[in-house]
């Protein structure tokens, strides 16, 4: 039982938490640094602790930046993380009413969910909004009871059903309640994702940041794509791509094309990194080299001053491989015009 749970007198009289103590008074934890400072973080403390009190209800803000917002079902949890980096981007006046329509929004998510059980059941209205979502393992205890996979190094491939306002992930209970394995669920998942998304690669910034390109869409299931990145072949060099699902609305990618591109690492880390660390949505800030099927992650170290790249043994084997002659040949016709760059098109 959580040390701020309380329960007064009888079974009958209602539960609340104990009074909410205001740890971030003096407390600026890591998940909490893209704010910028102490000041607004205390702002936007305030403001959610205000959303709560204004509408009579008894929750709890835990400093790892979960909220418990009925003692009745303490096992019910919302996040903070996205709301915060959505908040990071605006003023601090702006922080109420982003604080009321992100809980007002999962309080209908929650209801609709509810509504939307027995609909579920119904394999026909279920087929057709079946999607992928990635996640970090960090989150693989939550989703013990979901179907997932892990086919990229550091990610779990979570089956998920894509409702008006809410997600609901797909259990192997209700697999059994369609008559589908999850193999046949992940091949219509996977085809209901591309065409949700409708993919489409475009140059980042061709002149500082080389040849990396950037596939968004304002949706959850975006970095999915790159479980796709075979359908995409603009992003594949000869030695393959290197890629960054940062948030959930966007994959990085850097076509291996020759040794040149190495150069180009750093900028997608440190790309990767601001994407991650701003948000919302954040899903890795891992880097990987994906070739013929294969996945493999690139560690780093990095700091403000520099950033250091730890290839694996089977990278650094097949870049040995790569013919001298290769690793200079240029991207494109030697007398192309340098200042036709597509990305001023």
């Amino acid at each position: 039982m959580f040390s701020w749970l309380k329960q007064f007198g009888s079974r009958k009289q209602p539960v609340v938490f104990a009074a909410q103590d205001r740890w971030w008074a003096t407390e600026f934890p890591d998940w909490a640094q893209s704010m910028g400072t102490p000041e607004r973080f205390h702002a936007f403390m305030d403001g959610v602790v205000a959303y709560f009190a204004k509408r009579g209800l008894s929750a709890h803000v835990h400093p790892s930046g979960v909220v418990h917002p009925d003692p009745n079902h303490i096992e019910k949890t919302w996040g903070l993380g996205n709301l915060l980096q959505t908040c990071a981007t605006r003023q601090s006046e702006e922080f109420p009413g982003l604080i009321a329509a992100h809980f007002d929004l999962l309080e209908r998510a929650d209801t609709q969910g509810q509504q939307l059980a027995l609909k579920l059941n119904d394999w026909e209205y279920a087929r057709p909004r079946l999607r992928i979502r990635l996640w970090d393992t960090e989150v693989r205890e939550a989703l013990a009871k979901t179907i997932t996979r892990e086919s990229i190094p550091g990610l779990i491939t979570a089956l998920s059903v894509d409702l008006p306002e809410a997600i609901q992930t797909v259990s192997y209970d209700l697999a059994k309640k369609w008559d589908k394995t999850p193999v046949e669920l992940f091949d219509i998942a996977r085809e209901n994702t591309w065409d949700a998304v409708h993919p489409a690669p475009k140059l980042l910034d061709a002149a500082n940041l080389g040849n990396i390109h950037v596939v968004e869409d304002d949706s959850y299931y975006t970095a999915s794509i790159a479980l796709q990145i075979d359908r995409l072949p603009t992003l594949l060099g000869p030695h393959g791509v290197f890629i960054s699902v940062p948030t959930r609305g966007g994959m990085l990618a850097l076509p291996f094309n020759r040794m040149a591109d190495l150069q180009f690492l750093a900028h997608l880390v440190r790309f990767t990194r601001h994407c991650f660390e701003q948000g919302p949505g954040s899903v890795s800030y891992r880097i990987w080299w994906y070739r013929t099927g294969t996945w493999h992650e690139i560690p780093y170290e990095s700091d403000p001053e520099r950033i250091s790249i730890l290839p694996p043994i089977e990278f650094e084997k097949y870049v040995s491989t790569i013919a001298p002659e290769e690793s200079d040949e240029p991207d494109g016709p030697e007398d192309s015009d340098p200042s036709d760059d597509p990305a001023d098109r």
